[in-house]
């Protein structure tokens, strides 16, 4: 590969960065603001849940659906109307402040939030090479992490200057450029993908033998079956009990716990996605390690297991240990969550189901994130934090479980679709 088709990855990579940062910056708005959304409003934990619940589902639903469509639809086209119309969700919902307006608006937010990960895996997978994409789509969640930064300090800033409204007007700005930015800046891309270019998917066969390759491919089910994804599916939920419930209602947890006021309740919640940018890199560690993508999450696992069982323990001891213990399962979320739905999915291009298979997954995550973003409010309205945390030891134990049993079937299905010579 030349100079210059490296260079392309990159700018690419940088321009796929920019889309699921805004992605984030688009989404987790409201997550980040409930606790101020509560107080300004005085609305109970499960009626402001509502709108979190229902986007997550909405975008579980979605996932699969455009799965389904990115194998088919252009990237560049589902992505920006994903795009512009979160964007435009996060300007109307301040004019709907009660739980149905919120939740009905936030709703249609996670549909179209729905239409940009599946696409953009495809995108991905034609414009990395088999072995840049690691690499690639490691930055390009560490992005979305940075965006949880940004709007966790983002609301918190509000919160203490100014109103909770005034967060998604800012966000509303910076995602109607982003998809300026991603529409044109594709179209180069889209004509001329890097994959083609290098010896990719996309090579031209005059001699009829792609034609005999495709027609004796397995189908879809069969692929899913043969790679383990269904077990995944169900170890990618537990997945979403942590990553998004936990991160959602932190903030009321060191509120309720340890009586921090809005703003510097909310602020501390940035230690989450920080460290969750760190949890990328042991990720990729544990997979050298382990020798294996689901084998090194399963190891993660043991860390979050660990992390829940003292959490649950000694939480009550100070707010420095309840943060840290939120933090590191937070962070082993992020990091089995990269596993399991982006480093797993380029291993399905040659079947040519990479954002099928990718919304499968992905869709896995967000029905453990709806369960458990109602649940958690649901629960606490009628018990204390010690119920949910010792209820997080036998997720992770679960979660655990359930990769371990896939280890193997996985292996075997990945050497098989490796393209590490690419």
């Amino acid at each position: 590969m030349d100079k210059s088709q490296k260079k392309r990855m990159f700018l690419f990579c940088a321009l796929a960065c920019l889309v699921y940062f805004t992605s984030y910056l688009t989404r987790k708005s409201y997550n980040a603001s409930v606790l101020a959304i509560m107080d300004a409003t005085g609305m109970l934990k499960t009626a402001v849940s509502l709108a979190v619940t229902g986007s997550f589902i909405t975008y579980g639903v979605g996932q699969v659906i455009s799965g389904l469509l990115g194998d088919k639809i252009r990237p560049r086209t589902m992505i920006a109307i994903g795009l512009l119309g979160a964007s435009l969700c996060n300007a109307v919902i301040p004019f709907f402040p009660s739980a149905v307006g919120f939740a009905v608006v936030w709703s249609i937010n996670g549909f179209f939030q729905s239409m940009i990960w599946p696409p953009l895996t495809r995108a991905m997978s034609e414009n990395f090479s088999f072995s840049f994409y690691r690499r690639g789509s490691r930055l390009v969640v560490i992005a979305a992490s940075m965006a949880t930064v940004a709007v966790f300090g983002l609301v918190s800033l509000c919160a203490a200057r100014f109103d909770w409204r005034v967060t998604f007007y800012i966000t509303c700005l910076f995602g109607l450029a982003a998809t300026a930015v991603w529409f044109f800046g594709d179209a180069g891309f889209e004509k001329n993908p890097v994959v083609a270019r290098t010896g990719g998917t996309k090579r031209e066969d005059t001699s009829g033998e792609a034609e005999k390759e495709t027609k004796n491919k397995p189908g879809l089910f069969a692929i899913l079956l043969a790679s383990g994804a269904f077990v995944i599916i169900g170890s990618t939920m537990f997945c979403g009990v942590l990553r998004d419930g936990l991160e959602t209602w932190t903030s009321s947890f060191l509120s309720d716990v340890y009586g921090m006021d809005t703003s510097t309740a909310i602020l501390s919640v940035v230690i989450l996605p920080l460290l969750s940018i760190a949890s990328y890199y042991l990720a990729a560690a544990m997979v050298k390690l382990t020798k294996g993508v689901v084998s090194g999450a399963a190891v993660i696992w043991g860390f979050g297991m660990l992390s829940a069982f003292l959490l649950a323990l000694f939480y009550r001891n100070s707010a420095v240990i309840g943060i840290a213990g939120m933090a590191l399962l937070v962070g082993c979320a992020h990091a089995i969550n990269n596993l399991l739905t982006v480093y797993t999915v380029v291993y399905f291009r040659k079947s040519g189901h990479v954002s099928t298979v990718s919304g499968f997954i992905n869709a896995g995550v967000y029905v453990g994130s709806a369960v458990a973003t109602y649940g958690i409010a649901g629960i606490l309205e009628h018990t204390s934090w010690s119920v949910i945390l010792f209820l997080l030891v036998g997720i992770t134990t679960l979660g655990a479980v359930l990769s371990v049993l896939v280890i193997r079937r996985w292996n075997r299905f990945a050497a098989a679709n490796s393209e590490d010579h690419t």
